[in-house]
């Protein structure tokens, strides 16, 4: 039989079934696991403030790059189709052709919030965004009027 040495303080019973070397290796275990949990939270902090530097963010429409404006010009366009569409279809021929078109404008907001969100992703504040919205939905408007009018006129 093999004696190991043990620091004073321990019983014999301790010494007798080797708890002494098992309850070290379970400190040592669960001292790694509590600084992985103390540590753990701040490596998605660290992640999420070292990916949002400022990066420059650019105020208007016009000064989005070539293809960028290509792009949000695309959702535009499919904002003032369905805008156009939903105006036509509401038209009766009895309601105030602005009222309705306004109503009509307001009728797509899902393609009002692709442009903001294209405009967002393509490098666009978000102030510039809201506003590039609002005048498309001016435009979208001004579209289903033309569109109404020629339709009422035939």
């Amino acid at each position: 039989m093999r004696f190991r040495a043990f620091p004073p303080g321990y019983s014999l019973a301790q010494m007798r079934f080797n708890i002494y070397p098992i309850m070290g290796r379970i400190r040592r275990l669960c001292r790694w696991r509590m600084l992985i949990a103390a540590f753990f939270p701040l490596l998605p902090i660290t992640a999420v403030v070292g990916c949002t530097g400022q990066a420059t963010k650019v105020e208007s429409y016009e000064s989005l790059p070539g293809p960028a404006q290509n792009r949000v010009k695309a959702v535009v366009d499919s904002y003032i189709s369905c805008s156009v569409n939903v105006a036509l279809k509401l038209d009766k021929g009895r309601r105030n052709v602005g009222r309705l078109a306004w109503t009509a404008s307001e009728s797509c907001p899902n393609e009002k919030r692709d442009i903001v969100r294209t405009m967002v992703k393509q490098g666009a504040s978000h102030d510039a965004a809201f506003a590039h919205a609002s005048n498309s939905q001016v435009r979208a408007t001004a579209m289903a009027i033309t569109a109404i009018q020629n339709r009422r006129a035939r």
